[in-house]
């Protein structure tokens, strides 16, 4: 059961941030500045860490590189969420766009996000190139991986979304997802992402 404590941690870890982000972004909207220096305060702070713990082989040294990479994750993913890191489009999808335009349209509703994504994500990958303790990378690419297969998926069409979890600044998104009993990549992307699962299960058993 050596396993337990790491998957415990990495549960609480994610839940815990996960609902910090969603209780900041509920706040009134004249709340947001503070919080976003906040994120990015702790975030820098994060970077820091990863840094200092990328030459760090101990026990310990993987469970906080996770939870700085989950600090990482969460300065974006406010800033999404918040309105003021999206992209330069900021307005609903016609109706009846469809095909190479719609899709554009929908890159250019979160493209700076992306953006921000990468160029930390990036920054990660200098401060622990060739570093014995790469999880804070690992980890940030396996939550842009995830983040990206559920993107695409809700513009392709899945059967159910939440409209509720977009905040009112950000509903014109609506207007890129879809309703579908399946599209081509959804099973795709749960097998890839099962696969994933079980391999780094069968690897943490062995």
């Amino acid at each position: 059961m050596s396993w337990l404590p790491p998957v415990l941690f990495v549960i609480g870890i994610w839940w815990a941030a996960t609902r910090l982000i969603l209780v900041l972004d509920r706040r009134p909207r004249d709340t947001y500045g503070p919080s976003l220096a906040a994120a990015t305060a702790a975030a820098g702070g994060a970077l820091v860490a990863i840094h200092a713990g990328s030459g760090d082989s101990g026990a310990h040294a993987p469970y906080v590189a996770f939870a700085a990479a989950v600090a990482v994750w969460a300065l974006p993913e406010l800033a999404f969420l918040t309105g003021r890191v999206t992209g330069p489009r900021r307005s609903a999808c016609a109706r009846g766009c469809g095909g190479r335009a719609h899709f554009g349209h929908a890159v250019e509703a979160i493209l700076f996000n992306e953006l921000f994504i990468g160029s930390l994500v990036s920054i990660v990958f200098w401060l622990t190139w060739q570093a014995p303790n790469r999880i804070a990378l690992w980890t940030l690419l396996a939550l842009w991986a995830m983040r990206t297969s559920t993107k695409l998926n809700l513009f392709f069409g899945v059967p159910n979304w939440s409209e509720a979890l977009l905040p009112d600044h950000l509903r014109y998104l609506q207007s890129f997802f879809r309703r579908r009993p399946m599209n081509l990549l959804f099973p795709i992307s749960v097998t890839a992402s099962t696969a994933a699962g079980l391999a780094l299960a069968a690897r943490a058993a062995g």
